[in-house]
């Protein structure tokens, strides 16, 4: 029997001519075809390129940075005017969609010219609040607004909030109070004013001090319009004492 030579495996790339990487060199001694050597070269290229790849770096809404943005999260999460169920995640929801600068540019501008009084927040809600939405979302909105009047008016913020959170739980009235009445037996000016409206009863929420009651509404909804009316002293000394001095929508005598 005649034995067989052991196969020899010289390169000689130099002399040849060839460019051939060490790997693809090393696998045709082994006998891995040239295909097989290459896909082994691939395979680590693209191990190192993402073990070099640097993580991606996380992202905020609003072009806030990291800080800054765990800063407004908290700032959000401990509102006044955040519900009960305030998290990051409704958070972030808020800053995502209330990070306009323009527009609450807007907003502090007609809170500084357009109105008078502090009442001017109850036509702010209605037209920034969406009515016809889910309670998440009216929620987020009214804490938006809050959002946007801190950026760039912080002073009408503090205004907003303590008028927007009387608004939702309703003003604390004297002991006594809320009474339903007949117009017929209110002072002449206010029985002359309500039943010009066609209004039969009101609510007083002090002495002195009424709203008139729609037909088919409640007490409450009466009194979260924030429009009273009556004598101007007893009416004045109902929002320093009862409304933490807001100024409400409503006339005086």
């Amino acid at each position: 029997m005649e034995a067989t030579a052991p196969s020899l495996c010289i390169f000689r790339p130099a002399v040849l001519g060839l460019a051939v990487s060490m790997p693809i060199l090393l696998s045709a001694c082994s006998g891995e075809s040239g295909a097989e050597a290459e896909a082994e070269v691939s395979d680590t290229q693209t191990e190192q390129e993402e073990a070099s790849e640097p993580s991606p770096t996380p992202t905020f809404p609003g072009g806030l940075d990291e800080e800054t943005y765990e800063e407004h999260v908290s700032w959000l999460e401990e509102h006044p005017l955040a519900p009960e169920d305030m998290n990051e995640g409704a958070a972030r929801a808020v800053i995502e969609e209330y990070s306009d600068s323009d527009r609450a540019k807007r907003l502090c501008e007609d809170a500084a010219e357009e109105y008078e009084y502090d009442g001017m927040w109850e036509d702010l809600a209605y037209r920034e609040v969406p009515s016809r939405s889910s309670a998440s979302t009216q929620d987020r909105a009214i804490l938006g607004i809050a959002y946007m009047l801190e950026e760039e008016c912080s002073d009408r913020a503090e205004s907003y909030t303590e008028w927007m959170d009387t608004y939702i739980n309703g003003p604390e009235l004297p002991d006594g109070y809320p009474q339903t009445v007949s117009v017929e037996d209110l002072p002449d000016q206010v029985q002359s004013y309500y039943e010009s409206a066609s209004y039969e009863q009101a609510v007083e929420v002090a002495p002195g001090v009424w709203t008139p009651l729609a037909p088919g509404a409640s007490v409450d909804d009466a009194i979260n319009t924030m429009s009273f009316d009556g004598f101007c002293a007893s009416k004045q000394a109902f929002e320093r004492e009862y409304l933490d001095g807001l100024e409400t929508a409503g006339s005086c005598w």
